[in-house]
């Protein structure tokens, strides 16, 4: 599977590479400087998956997470979240 930019908010996208890692985060920031840390290593990214933190309901994690799963390419996963992050519509 080639390689996806599904969405981020930072306009300089020269620290995107193809690779292996899928990145699924609500923070922007964490977001952003998890494509650095795996550019940098030279693992890329195969998905980066800004869910964003509003309160209109969209993509959950539980089907960002299924669709990855079913990802050849996708080797491993940054989840960049708040460890007590609960949200009522995430199932």
């Amino acid at each position: 599977m080639p390689f996806k930019y599904v969405h981020h908010e930072s306009p300089d996208i020269s620290e995107f590479k193809p690779g292996k890692i899928a990145i699924l985060s609500r923070s922007g920031t964490l977001c952003y400087e998890t494509v650095g840390s795996t550019t940098k290593i030279g693992l890329g990214q195969s998905y980066v998956i800004g869910i964003g933190g509003d309160r209109m309901p969209g993509t959950s994690y539980l089907d960002a997470l299924e669709m990855l799963a079913e990802d050849e390419t996708t080797q491993g996963l940054s989840f960049c979240a708040r460890s007590n992050y609960r949200h009522h519509n995430d199932r």
